[in-house]
Protein backbone atom coordinates (compact mmCIF):
# COMPACT_ATOMS: atom_id res chain seq x y z
CA UNK A 1 0.00 0.00 0.00
CA UNK A 2 1.23 3.63 -1.09
CA UNK A 3 1.31 6.32 1.80
CA UNK A 4 0.17 4.72 4.56
CA UNK A 5 -0.09 1.02 6.12
CA UNK A 6 -2.83 -1.50 6.87
CA UNK A 7 -4.55 -0.38 10.06
CA UNK A 8 -4.95 3.14 9.02
CA UNK A 9 -0.86 4.23 10.29
CA UNK A 10 1.05 6.48 8.15
CA UNK A 11 4.05 5.31 6.26
CA UNK A 12 7.06 7.76 6.08
CA UNK A 13 7.19 9.19 2.79
CA UNK A 14 9.24 6.93 0.02
CA UNK A 15 13.03 8.01 -0.30
CA UNK A 16 12.41 10.80 -3.74
CA UNK A 17 15.47 8.77 -5.38
CA UNK A 18 17.25 5.35 -4.19
CA UNK A 19 20.01 2.84 -5.63
CA UNK A 20 19.18 -0.93 -4.51
CA UNK A 21 21.78 -3.36 -4.74
CA UNK A 22 20.74 -6.08 -6.73
CA UNK A 23 22.46 -9.68 -7.49
CA UNK A 24 24.88 -11.15 -9.74
CA UNK A 25 22.23 -9.76 -12.63
CA UNK A 26 22.68 -6.21 -12.03
CA UNK A 27 21.40 -3.09 -9.71
CA UNK A 28 17.91 -1.23 -9.26
CA UNK A 29 17.76 2.78 -9.02
CA UNK A 30 13.99 3.56 -8.29
CA UNK A 31 12.74 7.41 -8.47
CA UNK A 32 10.10 8.64 -7.02
CA UNK A 33 7.64 11.75 -6.72
CA UNK A 34 4.32 11.60 -5.43
CA UNK A 35 1.71 14.22 -5.37
CA UNK A 36 -1.03 14.26 -2.20
CA UNK A 37 -4.35 15.75 -3.07
CA UNK A 38 -7.45 14.19 -5.19
CA UNK A 39 -6.26 12.55 -6.88
CA UNK A 40 -3.49 11.23 -5.59
CA UNK A 41 -0.63 10.67 -7.98
CA UNK A 42 2.42 9.25 -7.79
CA UNK A 43 5.47 9.37 -10.37
CA UNK A 44 7.86 6.28 -10.40
CA UNK A 45 10.81 5.50 -12.98
CA UNK A 46 12.17 1.62 -12.36
CA UNK A 47 15.59 1.91 -13.84
CA UNK A 48 17.44 -1.93 -13.87
CA UNK A 49 20.96 -1.44 -14.51
CA UNK A 50 22.35 -4.84 -15.91
CA UNK A 51 26.01 -6.40 -14.90
CA UNK A 52 27.54 -6.98 -18.34
CA UNK A 53 29.00 -9.90 -17.19
CA UNK A 54 25.94 -12.01 -16.69
CA UNK A 55 23.35 -10.47 -18.72
CA UNK A 56 23.51 -10.54 -22.56
CA UNK A 57 20.50 -9.16 -23.74
CA UNK A 58 18.77 -6.30 -25.95
CA UNK A 59 16.13 -5.56 -24.14
CA UNK A 60 14.75 -6.10 -20.97
CA UNK A 61 10.94 -5.49 -19.83
CA UNK A 62 9.30 -4.75 -17.36
CA UNK A 63 5.67 -6.24 -16.43
CA UNK A 64 3.08 -4.49 -13.80
CA UNK A 65 0.31 -6.16 -11.98
CA UNK A 66 -1.84 -4.04 -10.05
CA UNK A 67 -4.67 -4.74 -7.27
CA UNK A 68 -7.26 -2.05 -6.15
CA UNK A 69 -8.56 -2.52 -2.70
CA UNK A 70 -10.28 0.00 -0.38
CA UNK A 71 -9.15 1.48 3.13
CA UNK A 72 -10.14 -1.75 4.84
CA UNK A 73 -8.11 -4.18 1.92
CA UNK A 74 -11.18 -5.16 -0.05
CA UNK A 75 -11.06 -5.77 -3.05
CA UNK A 76 -12.64 -3.09 -5.64
CA UNK A 77 -12.63 -5.36 -8.94
CA UNK A 78 -15.33 -3.14 -9.94
CA UNK A 79 -13.18 -0.13 -10.05
CA UNK A 80 -11.04 -1.06 -12.70
CA UNK A 81 -13.70 -0.71 -15.23
CA UNK A 82 -13.57 -2.08 -18.84
CA UNK A 83 -9.59 -1.00 -18.97
CA UNK A 84 -8.66 -3.96 -17.26
CA UNK A 85 -12.03 -6.03 -17.61
CA UNK A 86 -10.99 -8.87 -19.34
CA UNK A 87 -7.37 -8.64 -17.48
CA UNK A 88 -8.43 -8.90 -14.28
CA UNK A 89 -8.26 -12.16 -11.98
CA UNK A 90 -11.06 -13.09 -9.34
CA UNK A 91 -8.61 -12.50 -6.96
CA UNK A 92 -8.52 -8.56 -8.04
CA UNK A 93 -5.34 -8.31 -9.22
CA UNK A 94 -4.55 -7.39 -12.79
CA UNK A 95 -1.72 -6.75 -15.14
CA UNK A 96 -1.16 -3.45 -16.39
CA UNK A 97 -0.87 -1.74 -19.76
CA UNK A 98 0.46 1.09 -21.98
CA UNK A 99 -2.36 1.79 -24.41
CA UNK A 100 -1.40 0.74 -27.94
Amino acid sequence: MIGGLAGGAAAPPPPANENIKGNEFGDWNIVQNNTNGNPYNSNVTITFNPNKKTVCCDEITFIQTVKMVDGTGANRNAAFGAAYGNRTTAAGWAVDRVAN
